[in-house]
């Protein structure tokens, strides 16, 4: 992460809370935003909020504070406000005493569903999904960040509504109108549409590529849906989708297992397209390991005109958050139908997101994730290189060897990690690395996840028998000079 990428988070934090200052205030008269002691955004603590910003960033902008030190401050400072923007709003208030109680405002009980909500998933669609973007108020108004109901109105913060999104095969029609749902984490937002699938698919086969998710794999194998189940190699997804009949196919855009695979996504979608009888066949995508912002998912999404549904998932705990790794939390991407009836199941199964946990996300980013995601690609690659280069059998989508490298040249999707197959280094290999780094003072990380600013490295375990174990590297933003030291000390087991 860079410095001017820190600064511009500071000024997303910044502005979400002047924001939320100037809805708290409103026009209520005799008062301002001078007095500290009588809103919750107006507080001394708030007050403090705003120095420390201004403080981070006079120290970026002067080069006297470093990157980690900077993500430190900044994620810190994230919940910090987050808390305060919420400290006065009660979960489940009582109804405005001096109004009927049939206008109760249904947005009260903030367990099911908040404002703090429904604006984020606006902005989600609109500045990264690629979709335009349906409103789920029940009173037809605008959501702003404190909860507080508003007439509609122009935003000036997201796109222009004015600007929809057309299909990529036709241009002269719309693409399809889509809602996003938070969750309170990435298997949440999975355990959510696969009650969808239940419910909504009939009885027929369920494709599952074999290189989806372990975690996934394992709640299909053992559920109520194990009957319908067909797993498959990845290559024979489209083939079995036509030739069973499927009703349901669940796949990762790229997969977090050993062999890091790329599903075609343009192929397994004009195969749903031949399904014909029964209810409409669901495509369940998990985008986490490369964003829904990436060409081959916002194509799916903005393809109109197929005869089934798309579902795509994301943990919002990897690339969404930039780095800050603050919260848990996933998010859903579907179309009005299917999201009115995710909306039903999150409710019913208790998987939305905390009210104090969405105001610790930063507004959705195109620029910054774009940018987050090409430094991580070019890491991985440049790692994929080196450790080959040495005779280590590295799995990546970079690497000429690979079953999908020629999809991954067209599409070029963000693939932020790569695998070793446990007998590829010594038993100790994690430790050599650790070793290593701490000698040559580069710095490593050791744990699970990906999509940080440090890169990782992570021995994966069989905590289900649908797991594979293997040696996982997650490159992270580091620059190019700092990360041809990293790809050093990844090698030197083999030199």
């Amino acid at each position: 992460m860079d410095r001017v990428h820190l600064t511009r988070m500071c000024e997303a934090l910044q502005e979400s809370l002047d924001r939320a200052r100037s809805e708290a205030w409103g026009d209520r008269p005799g008062d301002s935003p001078g007095e500290a002691d009588q809103g919750p955004v107006g507080c001394p603590v708030a007050a403090a909020i705003d120095r420390s910003l201004t403080s981070l960033r006079a120290d970026l902008d002067g080069h006297r504070i470093d990157r980690e030190a900077a993500r430190v401050r900044l994620r810190r400072l994230v919940a910090l406000a987050g808390a305060v923007r919420s400290g006065d709003l009660a979960q489940s208030p009582a109804s405005d005493p001096t109004r009927p109680i049939v206008d109760a405002d249904p947005w009260d009980y903030r367990r099911d569903r908040h404002r703090d909500g429904d604006r984020w998933e606006r902005q989600w669609i609109e500045r990264i999904a690629g979709s335009t973007s349906l409103g789920s108020n029940p009173h037809g108004s605008t959501s702003f960040g404190l909860g507080l109901a508003q007439p509609e109105m122009a935003q000036p913060d997201l796109a222009p509504r004015d600007v929809a999104p057309r299909d990529p095969i036709d241009p002269c029609r719309p693409a399809p109108l889509r809602r996003a749902l938070l969750t309170s984490c990435g298997m949440a937002a999975m355990t959510t549409v696969l009650a969808l699938v239940e419910r909504s698919t009939g009885d027929g086969p369920i494709v599952v590529d074999r290189a989806t998710y372990h975690e996934t794999r394992h709640l299909l194998a053992t559920g109520a849906l194990a009957r319908r189940v067909h797993e498959v190699a990845t290559d024979d997804v489209a083939d079995a989708i036509t030739t069973l009949g499927a009703t349901a196919v669940v796949v990762d855009a790229v997969s977090n297992s050993a062999d890091v695979r790329l599903v075609d996504l343009d192929r397994i979608s004009h195969a749903l397209d031949q399904v014909t009888g029964g209810p409409a066949p669901l495509l369940l995508v998990d985008a986490s390991v490369c964003s829904t912002a990436a060409g081959p998912v916002r194509r799916l999404l903005t393809r109109s005109g197929p005869t089934h549904r798309t579902v795509v998932i994301e943990s919002l705990t990897k690339h969404a958050q930039l780095g800050l790794d603050r919260v848990a939390a996933g998010v859903i991407v579907a179309d009005d139908g299917d999201a009115t009836l995710l909306d039903g199941l999150r409710e019913h199964l208790g998987t939305n997101i905390a009210d104090l946990t969405c105001l610790q996300l930063l507004p959705p980013d195109p620029t910054l994730l774009d940018a987050r995601l090409r430094r991580i690609d070019r890491n991985a690659g440049l790692v994929a290189e080196r450790l080959a280069a040495v005779g280590v059998p590295v799995v990546h989508p970079s690497r000429a060897d690979h079953p999908d490298h020629t999809r991954w040249l067209a599409d070029r999707p963000s693939c932020g990690l790569l695998t070793l197959p446990l007998e590829a280094g010594p038993p100790d290999l994690l430790d050599r690395w650790r070793e290593r780094a701490l000698d040559q003072e580069v710095p490593l990380d050791h744990g699970a996840g990906f999509g940080f600013d440090t890169t990782r490295v992570y021995r994966t375990s069989a905590t289900v028998p649908q797991a594979r174990c293997f040696v996982r590297i997650a490159p992270g933003t580091e620059p190019i000079d700092t990360m041809v030291a990293v790809a050093e000390v990844l090698a030197s087991p083999w030199t």
